[in-house]
C-alpha cells in the first residue's frame, strides 16, 4: 500500500541554524525548532518521545512510540521543511502492509498541522517522491 508519509511545509518558526563563521557549514544544522514543534504535537496525540538527535546535514531525528509501535521522523530544511515519517517495526516491512495505528497517527497529525498556525502550505507526499538522501532510510537508523 502506498500512502503519504512525507510532509513538506513552511513555518514561522526560526530555522535554528548556527552558521560556522570560518566556513560554509553549520555549527548547528537547521530544522530543530520545527521538529520540536511537531514533537510537541505528537506528545499531545499520545506519543512517548525519545530525545531528539542530530543527523547533521540530514537534519534532526526523533524516535517515538504510539500505541506500542516504534515510529521515527526526520525534519530537514532546504528551501522548505520536509518531515519524513516511518514505522520502525519489522513486521509491516515483511508482510507489506501499513499498520492501522501508523495510518491513524499520520492522519491525526495531518489534521493537527493544518490547524496549527505555526505551519503553512502543508502538503503530503509518498516517500519515494523524494530523494532518499534527504529523508534517509529509517531502517538504517536502528
Amino acid at each position: 500500500m502506498r500512502f503519504c508519509e512525507v510532509a513538506e511545509f513552511l513555518t514561522d518558526l526560526p530555522d535554528g541554524a548556527v552558521e560556522d563563521p570560518d566556513g560554509p557549514d553549520f555549527l548547528v544544522w537547521p530544522g530543530r525548532p520545527a521538529l520540536e514543534a511537531i514533537g510537541e504535537i505528537l506528545g499531545e496525540l499520545g506519543c512517548d518521545l525519545e530525545p531528539i538527535e542530530s543527523a547533521e546535514f540530514k537534519g534532526w531525528e526523533l524516535s517515538f512510540r504510539y500505541r506500542g509501535r516504534w515510529l521515527w521522523m526526520r525534519v530537514t530544511r532546504i528551501e522548505r521543511h520536509v518531515a519524513a515519517f516511518a514505522d520502525r517495526n519489522l513486521w509491516p516491512r515483511i508482510i507489506g502492509r501499513v499498520h492501522p495505528h501508523y495510518l491513524e497517527l499520520l492522519s491525526r497529525l495531518g489534521e493537527a498541522l493544518a490547524r496549527d498556525p505555526r505551519f503553512h502550505e502543508v502538503q503530503w507526499f509518498i516517500l519515494d517522491e523524494f530523494e532518499p538522501t534527504l529523508t534517509g532510510d529509517p531502517a538504517a537508523a536502528d
